[in-house]
């Protein structure tokens, strides 16, 4: 990919921040057991690294999506951790499929496009 296209990366920040809050709300009442110990420490760490992430490319910050591809393989080690625990709904699965694709879709954007070329959005527009 060599256009860029920055709606489509805020979009899809977007698709993620509305699945993350689905899926808390959906893990509120889901009978699963939450994250204990150090699961519930990766947890958190993930949650921190994806919203300073989600901020930071919302501001085109290239360094972000290092941040995004931690919390995002962090997220993954978490639902493969839960999923070798005990059941989770079909909804909870659907949720971290759907969370896991679009997770890889903002790293194909930012890797792979020049959708994070400026350092700032208002950079490109004083060159």
């Amino acid at each position: 990919m060599n256009d860029s296209n920055p709606r489509l990366l805020d979009r899809l920040i977007l698709a993620d921040l509305f699945l993350a809050v689905v899926s808390m709300v959906t893990a509120s009442v889901s009978p699963a057991p939450r994250p204990q110990g150090a699961a519930f420490v990766l947890w958190i760490a993930v949650c921190a690294a994806t919203v300073a992430a989600w901020i930071g490319l919302a501001w085109r910050y290239r360094p972000a999506r290092i941040v995004y591809a931690a919390a995002w393989l962090g997220y993954l080690a978490l639902v493969a951790v839960r999923a070798s625990g005990a059941s989770a709904t079909g909804l909870d699965g659907v949720l971290d499929l759907a969370t896991g694709l679009v997770g890889g879709m903002i790293l194909a954007v930012c890797f792979f496009s020049d959708t994070l070329a400026p350092v700032h959005p208002r950079a490109a527009a004083e060159i």
